[in-house]
C-alpha cells in the first residue's frame, strides 16, 4: 500500500462514521514567505503562516549562501535588527563562518580520543622508564580532561582552568635563583 492509498483509505473510513474530514485539508501556497528590506542587501522579514515574524539576514559566506536567523520580530526592534544583521553582513565579508569553522572542529578529534591515539602511537617507541613515568602523568593529570572538547576548539581559557584546578585554584609561585 502507498501513502495515497492509505490516506484514501482513512478519509472513506471517516466519512463513513460522519467525521468531519476538513481537518485533513493540507493549507495551500507556501509555508512561509519573506519580504525583503531595502536597508541592507539581504536583509528581511521571514512571515509564517502561524503570524509568527523573524528578522534574517541572507548572505554568501565562504562560497555559500547562508540564512540567519536573527530573532523574532515581536522582540526586536527593526533597528536593533539591522545592527545584528550588518555584523553578520560584515563577519562574512571578512571570510568569517560560524558554520564552517563549527564543521571544522567537529572534524577534528576530541582530545580523549586524540590522546589515546597519540598513546598507542608513541608510547611503544619510549623506554620502560619513560612509559611509567608518562603513564603516571597521564592518569593523574590528563585522563578525563576536557571532557568532549574538539582539539580545534581547545583554548586558553580551557587550560587555565585545567591548570588552576589542577593547583587546587592556587598557582604556584617559581623561585628564581
Amino acid at each position: 500500500m502507498t501513502a495515497a492509498s492509505l490516506k484514501r483509505i482513512v478519509e472513506e473510513a471517516l466519512a463513513e462514521v460522519g467525521a468531519n474530514v476538513n481537518f485533513l485539508a493540507l493549507p495551500k501556497g507556501k509555508a512561509r514567505s519573506t519580504t525583503w528590506l531595502g536597508i541592507e542587501h539581504g536583509f528581511g522579514i521571514r512571515h509564517y503562516p502561524s503570524g509568527r515574524n523573524v528578522y534574517i539576514v541572507q548572505t554568501r559566506m565562504a562560497g555559500r549562501l547562508r540564512t540567519v536567523t536573527i530573532g523574532p520580530a515581536s522582540v526586536l526592534t527593526r533597528h536593533q535588527a539591522q545592527m545584528v544583521a550588518r555584523r553578520v553582513i560584515a563577519h562574512a565579508q571578512v571570510g568569517r563562518d560560524p558554520a564552517t569553522d563549527r564543521k571544522r572542529i567537529r572534524s577534528a578529534p576530541r582530545f580523549d580520543d586524540f590522546l589515546d591515539e597519540y598513546w598507542t602511537r608513541w608510547s611503544p617507541h619510549w623506554k620502560a622508564s619513560t612509559l611509567a613515568t608518562h603513564d603516571g602523568y597521564r592518569r593523574q593529570y590528563l585522563d578525563n580532561v576536557f571532557k568532549g572538547v574538539f582539539i580545534d576548539e581547545l583554548n586558553e581559557e580551557h587550560v587555565t582552568k585545567w591548570f588552576a584546578d589542577l593547583n587546587g585554584g592556587v598557582t604556584s609561585r617559581l623561585e628564581i635563583r
